[in-house]
């Protein structure tokens, strides 16, 4: 059974779907074929048709947005198993962006991997201070997951 991509009006990927429900889309006027196979056409007793690859709907359809629950693997797999303060890949834990005691929470957007020789020099501190401190620049993901904190937004 062949497969197709089906994309959004906006060209978001939404699923793979099957050729017999994407010809079908196609042929009611759903959707509109982006891409085709022009070595196979779907042959019927009256006419050639594309074989589509890739069709885009031409009506946009709203998704439920998915909240990305909180866990260790969540975690590790966003920052990709490294310390975002130094790139180390060993003794890695999870480090509060804003410690608890100043105020931060335990959401997904507060937590970040931090190696544990950066996680015991950083101790309690804000990210911003510490990192003057260290030298070193705040970390692109920081100043992101801080920016949806404020927004009240949360992965």
């Amino acid at each position: 059974m062949e497969n197709i991509l089906l994309l959004n009006q906006d060209y978001t990927p939404l699923n793979v779907t099957t050729l017999q429900r994407g010809f079908k889309l196609v042929f009611k006027g759903k959707a509109e074929v982006i891409s085709h196979d022009k070595d196979k056409p779907i042959k019927t007793d009256n006419k050639n048709y594309q074989r589509p690859t890739v069709i885009r709907l031409l009506r946009y359809v709203a998704l439920p947005y998915r909240k990305v629950t909180l866990s260790r693997f969540n975690v590790y797999r966003r920052d990709g198993y490294k310390c975002v303060y130094c790139g180390s890949d060993k003794r890695l834990e999870l480090d509060h962006i804003v410690p608890l005691i100043l105020g931060g929470t335990c959401l997904f957007n507060n937590f970040v991997l931090a190696c544990k020789s950066c996680n015991c020099r950083k101790n309690r501190r804000d990210v911003f201070k510490w990192c003057k401190i260290e030298g070193i620049k705040v970390p692109d993901i920081i100043i992101n997951l801080l920016e949806e904190q404020k927004q009240g937004t949360h992965l």
